[in-house]
């Protein structure tokens, strides 16, 4: 986390050593307070090897670096978390199944949602191309509404 709005100010890590590895697209939640991330312990990404070293997973913490707490758990990629207005949380997972046309095993994504505890992962929005044409991707809440815009791109996106 950066501690300023200067080019010199100081950068504080909020995640503990033990949890080294790689973390991507944080959201901060609506009042500041909390961050989700998807984090993934392997040191290298190795493609096709779906295991729990290996794939990105769901953490939320305080901004003041406390609470730490893994929401999802799974051999499969959870990625791309977003705060949404009604206090749930939305998120693109592989774990429906189902392959895209790109000639090697390469997971549909499929936009999910959760309880800021993990539980009562639901499917949001299938990826409902029977071809598997389409990815999914950096779906966001709207605000003052119940809708989620989304990306859909060719093939991996």
């Amino acid at each position: 986390m950066l501690e300023g709005l200067n080019p010199d100010s100081p950068v504080r890590s909020l995640v503990p050593e033990e949890k080294a590895g790689f973390l991507w697209r944080p959201d901060l939640s609506f009042d500041g307070r909390e961050i989700l991330f998807a984090h993934c312990a392997a040191a290298e990404h190795v493609w096709d090897d779906w295991s729990r070293d290996t794939t990105w997973n769901l953490f939320r913490i305080g901004s003041d670096g406390t609470r730490l707490r893994q929401l999802t758990d799974s051999a499969w990629n959870d990625f791309d978390p977003c705060w949404l207005p009604n206090g749930r949380l939305a998120f693109i997972s592989e774990r429906r199944g189902g392959y895209l046309r790109c000639g090697r095993a390469c997971p549909l994504y499929t936009l999910y949602d959760m309880n800021p505890d993990g539980t009562g992962q639901m499917v949001y929005f299938g990826n409902q191309d029977p071809l598997g044409r389409a990815a999914l991707l950096d779906a966001k809440p709207i605000p003052d509404s119940d809708k989620i815009v989304a990306s859909f791109s060719p093939g991996h996106g």
